[in-house]
């Protein structure tokens, strides 16, 4: 009986010091001199001290893993818990690592230009922070996004992120300009009439075709900014107070 109260105490004093990552099912435990077999649920049994396990220390691959580099040269992996599940990140994590990617990959930069100049703010630079957050306000299916509550904006923060629908994610994706031509978002060159589009769900629309580029740019604006808040009524109730009220306030620019 006293070598199961035994055992009863070190799972006690494991669970202090490391939550529910590990599995204890198969754990023989003689006292804190011998090694026990510990089940990591990514990387499965390995074997400790029982005195080194309580105090602190964990799967030797998980450690490895989180003592790489940093991610992308900025990020930096700080939790301490599970991170893939059957060899899948977590959402969290997935979402995390293709934020950074977005604003650091030279690769990624290279085919996606309009993220150029665009970063993460130093909170989130390490994924405890962002993770803690996305717990807090993550939504089934929805996107992340920096573009709807602060217009214009390059930098993924607290302050300037929401989760939202990817219907009005690609809303606000911003277009490449035919910048040979001068002409403005919304607007193609058509030799000396200038033709105005609207595109919705990746499928472009015409609007009409005008005299001037400023003539087809304002048409352009003005179905831009309808369509920006249909959305926002057609997903009311679905989105933030704040989204809503975002895309309501939404201009052209």
């Amino acid at each position: 009986m006293g070598r199961l109260l035994t055992r009863n105490n070190l799972l006690q004093r494991a669970h202090e010091v490391h939550g529910d990552k590990y599995d204890y099912t198969n754990t023989v435990y003689i006292n804190n001199r011998h090694k026990i077999d510990v089940c990591c649920p990514i990387h499965g049994v390995f074997t400790q001290l029982a005195n080194i396990h309580l105090q602190g220390k964990g799967c030797p691959k998980c450690a490895k893993e989180q003592n790489y580099k940093p991610i992308y040269g900025v990020g930096i992996n700080d939790y301490r818990g599970i991170i893939r599940h059957k060899g899948v990140f977590i959402k969290s994590y997935a979402v995390w690592a293709s934020m950074l990617s977005r604003c650091y990959d030279k690769n990624y930069l290279r085919k996606e230009p309009a993220y150029i100049g665009c970063g993460v703010c130093e909170e989130w630079k390490y994924y405890s922070n962002f993770k803690k957050w996305f717990d807090d306000n993550y939504i089934d299916r929805y996107v992340l996004d920096k573009d709807v509550l602060k217009p214009g904006n390059k930098v993924y923060s607290p302050e300037n992120c929401a989760f939202i629908p990817v219907e009005i994610n690609r809303a606000y994706e911003r277009r490449k300009r035919n910048i040979i031509k001068k002409c403005p978002t919304g607007v193609v060159c058509n030799g000396k009439t200038f033709k105005a589009y609207i595109t919705i769900n990746s499928q472009k629309y015409d609007i009409g075709t005008f005299q001037t580029a400023q003539e087809a740019f304002d048409k352009y604006k003005f179905y831009k900014e309808e369509y920006i808040k249909s959305l926002a009524e057609k997903y009311k109730g679905k989105i933030s107070k704040e989204v809503y009220r975002a895309m309501y306030r939404y201009k052209v620019t």
